[in-house]
């Protein structure tokens, strides 16, 4: 999986950090087609998690700072993308992985930065206020 100019939502910080989910998900798929051990592949998974964990933290902070409409929706898909991210994370101590399993969260990622996250910053670019408690 390659970064692509397209994915850019135009707020630098939150393309960065998809910058490098993308990374992370093409060092865990090199790593598979490699034929890397499980605690190789399983350290790469665990980096992806924590990445993806910081960076969903940042888009939610973002969403209720800016009074996000569809932030329920939002989360749900984050929710959704760890509960297979753990599932991969489980299967790859057993050395087990599957390579759909991957497959599916690039091309859930990937839909996601061009659907939800698309969404998302064209709200803030569109210049919703900030939300006064």
């Amino acid at each position: 999986m390659q970064w692509r100019d397209t994915y850019s939502l135009g707020i630098r910080e939150i393309d960065e950090q998809h910058r490098a989910l993308i990374g992370n998900f093409t060092t865990i798929e090199e790593a598979i087609r490699q034929g890397e051990n499980w605690s190789t592949v399983y350290f790469h998974v665990a980096d992806l998690k924590e990445s993806a964990r910081f960076h969903f933290t940042c888009e939610e902070a973002l969403m209720r700072l800016f009074g996000y409409p569809d932030i329920r929706l939002h989360t749900a898909e984050h929710a959704h993308f760890f509960k297979v991210l753990s599932e991969i994370e489980l299967h790859s101590i057993n050395r087990s992985i599957e390579k759909e399993r991957v497959k599916f969260l690039r091309v859930w990622m990937t839909k996601h930065i061009a659907g939800s996250d698309r969404e998302l910053a064209r709200h803030i670019l569109a210049g919703a206020p900030v939300v006064k408690a």
